[in-house]
């Protein structure tokens, strides 16, 4: 039973499907390994609950908060 776990600011129903969908694909794709075998589990941080340089990402001006974000997920 493979596990991915993704560790992700909020989103909406639609944005889960589709990331829980591709991410299977993929892996499913990627290991050979059936895509029903495989768990993902989607925790969500507010940016409450996420620090970047010392600070709080929702203490940050909004703009710096959706760079630093949108930086995170392309990681």
């Amino acid at each position: 039973m493979p596990v991915i776990t993704l560790e992700i600011t909020p989103l909406t129903m639609k944005q889960k499907k589709e990331l829980v969908e591709q991410i299977s694909d993929i892996a499913a794709r990627i290991t050979d390994i059936p895509k029903s075998g495989f768990y993902v589990y989607i925790k969500e941080n507010s940016t409450e609950n996420i620090g970047v340089g010392g600070k709080l990402v929702n203490e940050l001006a909004p703009h710096n908060a959706l760079k630093i974000l949108e930086i995170q997920r392309e990681k």
